[in-house]
């Protein structure tokens, strides 16, 4: 059974629609919806940005991964959860 994952979700100044759950934020261009999932119609050009200990990072899509929830579940959020855990270990 695959995990069920809400964004919000907006429009951009350029016509882009931006994903976004918790401090994860996905951007893509056009999409369709297909067996429960956003389907992007060109991974390539897929960004997202994690915003963690007060700084923002951006991520691309290199491996082209086709819905936005997989390469939510997949990527994005295992590394935002390593990223967090990593800054309460790096005294400041």
């Amino acid at each position: 059974m695959q995990e069920q994952v809400n964004f919000r979700t907006s429009k951009t100044w350029d016509n882009k629609t931006q994903f976004t759950l918790d401090d994860i934020t996905i951007t893509t261009g056009p999409f369709s919806y297909n067996d429960g999932k956003h389907q992007i119609a060109d991974p390539g050009t897929a960004n997202a940005y994690l915003v963690c200990g007060g700084q923002r990072y951006a991520v691309e899509n290199t491996e082209r991964i086709a819905t936005v929830e997989d390469w939510y579940l997949g990527q994005l959020l295992p590394k935002f959860q390593l990223l967090s855990a990593l800054l309460l270990l790096i005294p400041f």
